[in-house]
């Protein structure tokens, strides 16, 4: 019963983990096997979020082959990485790196901002998801935002131009489609660089469950194949 229990957790894990908002901030579901929403979201990062933050725990070749941007030969596109992805070297398989200075962000933004890698195992996909749902329109801070999510954040909003102010200068809802699904694929793509072999250990994890069910069937068996030629009843010692 226990093993059965386990497999039907691993059958359902991705469901599970998915569905998870965590946080109470709202579920996000994340479809580890959706390549075009991670693709999606990868032009996203490149071309709004890579400016300031980096993925130093991946690199620009291995997004190319897990999102498939590949050549007609089914090897990495080169081409493709230099025009949409590294813009910072003429390595395809260095680190995500970004181009600005330490130095510089700590005078603009007053830190330096953080390595992308981990954030949704760090934090999670639903806190990412709220936190670029949570800016909120601010004269009184430096970039003119705020974040209802993470108070007096030194970022600027740098989706506003995909979320978009509506006619009394305020910004449109956070249930504005386009920008849902601006979100949604941008958590996506930060939920594959964060664990980029989920898919790889969801297979093996199945497999490893059913050599363990195998084995206790032919444990059982065995089991039951030596007590078979046993007596009923062991004969009980005679009291002196």
């Amino acid at each position: 019963m226990c093993l059965f229990s386990l497999l039907l957790i691993a059958c359902l894990s991705p469901f599970l983990n998915a569905g998870s908002g965590g946080d109470d901030y709202p579920a996000v579901v994340v479809n580890r096997r959706d390549i075009a929403a991670q693709q999606r979201g990868a032009g996203l990062y490149f071309n709004y979020c890579s400016g300031c933050h980096s993925l130093k725990q991946t690199r620009f070749s291995d997004i190319a082959r897990d999102l498939k941007i590949l050549n007609t030969q089914g090897d990495i596109d080169k081409e493709a990485i230099f025009q949409y992805l590294n813009h910072i070297n003429d390595n395809p398989y260095s680190s995500v790196l970004t181009a600005l200075d330490p130095e510089q962000a700590q005078k603009w933004l007053g830190k330096v901002p953080p390595d992308l890698s981990l954030v949704t195992r760090s934090r999670s996909p639903a806190w990412v998801a709220a936190f670029l749902k949570g800016f909120t329109l601010d004269e009184r801070r430096p970039w003119g935002v705020n974040n209802q999510v993470m108070g007096n954040t030194a970022m600027p909003h740098a989706l506003i131009d995909l979320q978009g102010i509506n006619s009394q200068g305020e910004l449109i809802s956070g249930q504005s489609a386009r920008y849902d699904q601006a979100v949604q694929d941008l958590v996506a793509f930060l939920s594959y660089v964060a664990e980029p072999r989920a898919l790889e250990r969801e297979i093996l994890g199945k497999y490893v469950l059913l050599f363990l069910a195998l084995m206790m069937l032919v444990s059982y068996l065995h089991y039951k194949s030596v007590w078979a030629d046993m007596p009923a009843q062991l004969p009980t010692q005679k009291e002196d």
